[in-house]
């Protein structure tokens, strides 16, 4: 081969290289642009953090957002304890969705709403004394004031997606509680709230300014797998669905509107004054979604895609 022929073919190579890599390059800037692009979708407010995001409130307020992975799961779960509504079976949910590290607290809903209902006062306490309607009510504020990435929304999360946030998705351990196979570890309840029962005839009103018979700070326990705190007791937290007293009958994934109207809807995570089997993930109860507001009723938000 003459030394003519070498150089045109190391030329030749070296010329293949040169666009093999521009057009790498030229992908990446591509994929920057759209992510760029993408950004730009986003409300305003809203940061990011390793899949989890940050949402700003007024007066400085900030709400973080856990990202839940898709994934199975076995919901109602048997643990000894199971209800005739808690009916074993296997879930898929197909799409990524958020949920609050923490039940909404009162500093959250007052700079959303510009009240607090809450019968314990305290910033860092979840708001109570709320119903489900108040609850939505909260989401769709979220809702008209931008905060929520195009093609997102704010609303409550369906039963089975709170069960399985609670389980700690896709990263269980399998734990009887939230976190834990020990309801000290991650809840408040019964036992460590001030030994005030909601069946007790004797109720001390009294009791309830003291340090311990009340709901506590959010955030104080230990967290589950994904991060989440407190969804084993404290205050009950609101979902979206209609009450159903069969636990496989539920769809896994699904929005509603304003549509206020219907049965009682679903509660989940017992609350500080019920016993520790209450604090169960699979254990569910239900109230009226326009009048029941108490003590023991809170919420924490789900941003979920528009339609599924």
């Amino acid at each position: 081969m003459t030394s003519v022929h070498m150089f045109r073919k190391l030329f030749l190579f070296s010329l293949a290289i040169l666009l093999t890599a521009f057009v790498f390059t030229a992908c990446g800037v591509i994929d920057g642009a759209d992510e760029k692009d993408t950004k730009k979708t986003e409300a305003k407010g809203v940061g990011f953090s390793g899949g989890d995001r940050t949402i700003s409130l007024p007066d400085g307020v900030s709400m973080e957002m856990v990202k839940v992975e898709a994934g199975s799961f076995e919901m109602s779960a048997r643990d000894g304890e199971n209800g005739s509504d808690e009916v074993s079976h296997r879930v898929t949910l197909t799409r990524d969705f958020y949920i609050g590290r923490t039940e909404v607290t009162q500093a959250q809903w007052k700079a959303v709403m510009g009240t607090d209902p809450s019968y314990f006062k305290g910033d860092d306490l979840p708001v109570e004394k709320v119903s489900w309607n108040d609850a939505m009510e909260f989401c769709e504020k979220l809702n008209d004031s931008g905060k929520a990435p195009r093609g997102w929304k704010f609303t409550l999360p369906t039963e089975t997606q709170w069960e399985y946030a609670a389980r700690g998705g896709n990263k269980s351990r399998g734990c009887k509680y939230s976190g834990s196979d020990k309801a000290d570890d991650v809840a408040w309840y019964y036992e460590n709230s001030g030994d005030f029962r909601l069946d007790d005839s004797s109720w001390d009103y009294d009791k309830l300014d003291s340090n311990h018979c009340k709901t506590h700070p959010v955030g104080r326990k230990k967290a589950n797998e994904l991060g989440l705190y407190d969804m084993s007791g404290n205050v009950y937290e609101w979902c979206l669905d209609d009450w159903n007293d069969d636990s496989s009958k539920l769809t896994a994934e699904f929005t509603r509107g304003n549509d206020r109207s219907g049965s009682d809807r679903a509660l989940r995570g017992g609350c500080w004054t019920l016993d520790a089997r209450f604090c169960r993930p699979a254990y569910r109860s239900c109230d009226d979604p326009d009048y029941c507001r108490d003590f023991i009723l809170g919420f924490r938000v789900a941003l979920v895609p528009e339609s599924y």
